[in-house]
């Protein structure tokens, strides 16, 4: 979790804090090693979601997949994420 909240703090980041941000990683960006996220935390992730929330452009509810879901959807999630991560990864 401390990985993923240090990614977006540093997205989020506005004015010189993301310039300084930016100039500070320029170099080093081809040598950084990520770890993919785990089963865990993209089941901590799932848990977490807030509930009674509008349907996104997949119309599913947060609902559905937190109480729902079940171990199944899950690790296919965590399986579409791994594979989504990878992909990305492969074109740094």
């Amino acid at each position: 979790m401390e990985r993923w909240q240090r990614y977006f703090k540093e997205l989020l980041n506005t004015g010189t804090e993301k310039i300084n941000s930016i100039k500070t990683h320029e170099g080093s960006i081809n040598n950084l090693e990520l770890e993919e996220p785990t089963y865990e935390e993209i089941n901590e992730i799932i848990k977490n979601m807030k509930s009674n929330k509008a349907a996104g452009p997949d119309e599913i509810l947060p609902e559905f997949i937190k109480k729902n879901g079940g171990l199944t959807l899950k690790q296919k999630i965590h399986q579409l994420i791994v594979k989504i991560w990878k992909q990305e990864k492969n074109t740094l």
